[in-house]
Protein backbone atom coordinates (compact mmCIF):
# COMPACT_ATOMS: atom_id res chain seq x y z
CA UNK A 1 0.00 0.00 0.00
CA UNK A 2 1.40 3.39 -0.98
CA UNK A 3 1.94 6.06 1.68
CA UNK A 4 -0.89 8.32 0.42
CA UNK A 5 -3.35 5.41 0.36
CA UNK A 6 -2.32 4.29 3.83
CA UNK A 7 -2.65 7.84 5.14
CA UNK A 8 -6.16 8.18 3.67
CA UNK A 9 -7.24 4.83 5.03
CA UNK A 10 -5.80 5.54 8.48
CA UNK A 11 -7.47 8.96 8.56
CA UNK A 12 -10.81 7.43 7.64
CA UNK A 13 -10.37 4.68 10.22
CA UNK A 14 -9.67 7.29 12.90
CA UNK A 15 -12.78 9.25 11.91
CA UNK A 16 -14.85 6.07 11.89
CA UNK A 17 -13.58 5.03 15.31
CA UNK A 18 -14.36 8.48 16.73
CA UNK A 19 -17.82 8.38 15.18
CA UNK A 20 -18.43 4.91 16.58
CA UNK A 21 -17.39 6.14 19.98
CA UNK A 22 -20.16 8.71 19.70
CA UNK A 23 -22.55 6.02 18.53
CA UNK A 24 -22.94 7.57 15.08
CA UNK A 25 -21.27 6.77 11.77
CA UNK A 26 -23.69 8.45 9.36
CA UNK A 27 -21.29 11.12 8.12
CA UNK A 28 -18.84 8.68 6.54
CA UNK A 29 -20.24 7.47 3.19
CA UNK A 30 -18.00 4.39 3.13
CA UNK A 31 -16.73 2.37 6.09
CA UNK A 32 -13.26 1.25 5.00
CA UNK A 33 -12.59 -0.60 8.22
CA UNK A 34 -15.67 -2.73 7.71
CA UNK A 35 -15.25 -3.19 3.94
CA UNK A 36 -11.54 -3.92 3.56
CA UNK A 37 -11.65 -7.44 5.08
CA UNK A 38 -14.12 -8.42 2.32
CA UNK A 39 -11.22 -7.81 -0.05
CA UNK A 40 -8.71 -9.85 1.96
CA UNK A 41 -7.33 -6.58 3.38
CA UNK A 42 -5.83 -5.97 -0.07
CA UNK A 43 -6.01 -2.23 -0.68
CA UNK A 44 -5.15 -2.55 -4.40
CA UNK A 45 -7.92 -5.09 -4.99
CA UNK A 46 -10.35 -3.01 -2.95
CA UNK A 47 -9.42 0.08 -4.96
CA UNK A 48 -9.85 -1.74 -8.29
CA UNK A 49 -13.29 -3.02 -7.33
CA UNK A 50 -14.35 0.35 -5.93
CA UNK A 51 -13.41 2.04 -9.22
CA UNK A 52 -15.59 -0.46 -11.07
CA UNK A 53 -18.44 0.15 -8.65
CA UNK A 54 -18.11 3.93 -9.04
CA UNK A 55 -18.08 3.59 -12.85
CA UNK A 56 -21.36 1.65 -12.72
CA UNK A 57 -23.20 4.10 -10.45
CA UNK A 58 -24.68 6.29 -13.22
CA UNK A 59 -25.93 3.25 -15.13
CA UNK A 60 -27.50 1.74 -12.01
CA UNK A 61 -29.17 5.02 -11.07
CA UNK A 62 -30.51 5.49 -14.61
CA UNK A 63 -31.95 1.97 -14.63
CA UNK A 64 -33.80 2.61 -11.36
CA UNK A 65 -35.07 5.95 -12.64
CA UNK A 66 -36.43 4.38 -15.84
CA UNK A 67 -38.14 1.58 -13.91
CA UNK A 68 -39.90 4.18 -11.78
CA UNK A 69 -40.82 6.23 -14.84
CA UNK A 70 -42.26 3.15 -16.59
CA UNK A 71 -44.09 1.96 -13.48
CA UNK A 72 -42.29 -1.38 -13.05
CA UNK A 73 -42.29 -2.18 -9.31
CA UNK A 74 -41.25 -5.83 -9.68
CA UNK A 75 -38.21 -4.93 -11.75
CA UNK A 76 -37.45 -2.06 -9.39
CA UNK A 77 -37.24 -4.57 -6.52
CA UNK A 78 -34.84 -6.81 -8.42
CA UNK A 79 -32.54 -4.04 -9.68
CA UNK A 80 -32.54 -2.16 -6.37
CA UNK A 81 -31.76 -5.37 -4.47
CA UNK A 82 -28.68 -6.02 -6.63
CA UNK A 83 -27.56 -2.41 -6.27
CA UNK A 84 -28.03 -2.54 -2.50
CA UNK A 85 -25.90 -5.69 -2.34
CA UNK A 86 -23.11 -4.09 -4.35
CA UNK A 87 -23.14 -1.01 -2.11
CA UNK A 88 -23.14 -3.27 0.92
CA UNK A 89 -19.95 -5.00 -0.14
CA UNK A 90 -18.22 -1.60 0.17
CA UNK A 91 -20.02 -0.77 3.42
CA UNK A 92 -21.57 2.31 1.81
CA UNK A 93 -24.26 2.15 4.47
CA UNK A 94 -26.16 5.36 3.73
CA UNK A 95 -26.32 4.42 0.04
CA UNK A 96 -27.48 0.92 0.99
CA UNK A 97 -30.22 2.42 3.09
CA UNK A 98 -31.34 4.78 0.32
CA UNK A 99 -31.42 1.99 -2.28
CA UNK A 100 -33.13 -0.31 0.22
CA UNK A 101 -35.88 2.27 0.58
CA UNK A 102 -36.42 2.12 -3.19
CA UNK A 103 -36.49 -1.67 -2.98
CA UNK A 104 -39.18 -1.49 -0.29
CA UNK A 105 -41.21 0.97 -2.34
CA UNK A 106 -41.08 -1.49 -5.23
CA UNK A 107 -42.17 -4.35 -2.95
CA UNK A 108 -45.19 -2.34 -1.89
CA UNK A 109 -46.28 -2.10 -5.53
CA UNK A 110 -47.08 1.58 -5.00
CA UNK A 111 -44.45 3.79 -6.59
CA UNK A 112 -45.65 7.01 -5.01
CA UNK A 113 -42.69 8.39 -3.14
CA UNK A 114 -40.23 6.67 -5.47
CA UNK A 115 -39.09 9.89 -7.13
CA UNK A 116 -38.31 11.44 -3.75
CA UNK A 117 -36.45 8.27 -2.77
CA UNK A 118 -34.45 8.55 -6.01
CA UNK A 119 -33.42 12.09 -5.08
CA UNK A 120 -32.17 10.82 -1.72
CA UNK A 121 -30.30 7.94 -3.38
CA UNK A 122 -28.69 10.31 -5.88
CA UNK A 123 -27.63 12.56 -2.99
CA UNK A 124 -25.92 9.57 -1.36
CA UNK A 125 -24.20 8.67 -4.63
CA UNK A 126 -22.91 12.24 -4.90
CA UNK A 127 -21.71 12.15 -1.29
CA UNK A 128 -19.85 8.88 -1.88
CA UNK A 129 -18.22 10.10 -5.09
CA UNK A 130 -17.23 13.42 -3.51
CA UNK A 131 -15.72 11.65 -0.53
CA UNK A 132 -13.63 9.32 -2.70
CA UNK A 133 -12.44 11.98 -5.14
CA UNK A 134 -12.01 14.80 -2.62
CA UNK A 135 -9.68 12.73 -0.49
CA UNK A 136 -7.63 11.64 -3.49
CA UNK A 137 -7.20 8.25 -1.88
CA UNK A 138 -7.75 6.22 -4.98
CA UNK A 139 -5.51 6.17 -7.96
Amino acid sequence: MEDKQRECLETDLEIIDKKRGLGKNDNIPIDYKDALPRFADDWDFFQEMLFKFLDELPKRAKALSLLIEYGEPESLVRVAHKFKGAAGIFSAKALCSAVGHLENIGRSGNLSGAKEAMVNMEREIDRLEEHIHEKGCLG
